[in-house]
């Protein structure tokens, strides 16, 4: 049986799930067996949230599957979940002394409408923890304190339990929260935790009538047709984007406008700073208008590995949330970048 045909596009948000591959000896299913197995996966989520600038609004890691809550500016899902999916599967296979698939088949990805819906979507994964027929039995009392204490759930972040890691993001739900009347950690709370004493009829609904689309009937009008469009103009290809592919800049250029900014060489760019901003900035700037991978742009700035630049850019992250003259920069580079890139795209 043919795959079925995924739809991406920039600014698209998903609800993705991935559940382990069938029985399999004494595991039972267990994608996750220790703790330690949990904190890779988290590792290599970042990572990847990272390399290919997805917005991972909220995550929730069961023993034997996992949601996903995100955004992808670039319409590249299947290029995210696949960075994902092969490291885990190399990491648990090594470290298991297995071999071959570990997911069941291909993730499950929903196309999210950002109303509503989105926020009940929140309430349901972050209640997966307490959904299992043992918690649903259990006192209310109980599955309050089960939830606040689950450890792999971004659901300790929104409530104010923990700092938020710094590649979540939890304003565009935080927002959403507000206009339905829960503002801040305590709102969101109350809105997540009055969902166990009753069942969201609506969604559960809407969960049923589509494998593709959750938002109301228009909403799911409009992935269907986007679908259909899909399937006419690309019968064989099983996930469809929908847009034209940005240009990229060679990275030399990248490098000579980077430094040109910044009145430095380009040797500076790839020189060690304790505190510097100029490798960050580059391997940002290469990332996201050369279209290389962190190893690739590890290779440019003469760092060691990927994760390396993923350190810078986390570092790079942490240092423009809180200046706001760093901030006012990097829009001002970015914006000459986007400018070089249109003109290419248009042959200029």
């Amino acid at each position: 049986m043919a795959r079925a045909l995924r739809v991406l596009f920039p600014g698209a948000i998903y609800h993705v799930c991935s559940r382990m591959l069938g029985n399999w000896g004494s595991e039972r299913n267990l994608l996750f067996r220790h703790d330690e197995d949990r904190i890779r996966f988290l590792e290599r989520l970042e990572l990847a949230a990272v390399d290919f600038e997805v917005r991972l609004y909220l995550y929730c890691l069961m023993s034997n599957h996992f949601h996903l809550l995100v955004e992808t500016p670039h319409g590249n899902l299947s290029r995210f979940m696949q960075s994902i999916n092969t490291a885990y599967t190399v990491y648990f296979n090594r470290r298991y002394q297995r071999h071959g698939h570990l997911m069941d088949g291909r993730y499950k990805a929903e196309l999210v409408a950002g109303d509503e819906y989105l926020l009940k979507l929140s309430r349901y994964i972050h209640l997966n923890p307490v959904a299992m027929t043992y918690w649903r039995n259990r006192p209310i009392k109980e599955r309050k304190s089960r939830l606040r204490g689950y450890r792999w759930s971004s659901y300790r972040s929104y409530i104010g339990e923990e700092k938020g890691n710094e590649y979540l993001d939890m304003v565009p739900i935080g927002a959403l929260a507000k206009v339905y009347g829960y503002a801040g950690p305590r709102g969101y709370r109350n809105y997540v935790e009055g969902g166990m004493a009753q069942t969201d009829l609506d969604l559960q609904e809407i969960l049923k009538k589509s494998s593709r689309g959750i938002g109301d009937q228009n909403f799911r009008i409009q992935i269907e047709r986007l679908r259909n469009r899909a399937i006419t103009k690309n019968p064989k290809k099983e996930d469809v984007s929908f847009r034209r592919e940005s240009a990229h800049l060679q990275a030399a250029t990248v490098l000579s406008m980077v430094a040109e900014f910044y009145c430095v060489s380009q040797d500076e760019l790839r020189r060690r700073q304790r505190g510097g901003i100029l490798r960050p900035v580059t391997a940002r700037m290469l990332v996201r208008f050369s279209g290389k991978t962190q190893r690739e742009a590890a290779d440019l700035l003469g760092l060691s590995t990927g994760a390396a630049v993923s350190v810078q850019l986390r570092r790079l992250n942490e240092m423009e949330r809180k200046d706001r003259k760093i901030r006012m920069e990097l829009g001002r580079l970015e914006k000459i970048l986007h400018s070089s890139a249109e003109a290419v795209k248009c042959g200029g």
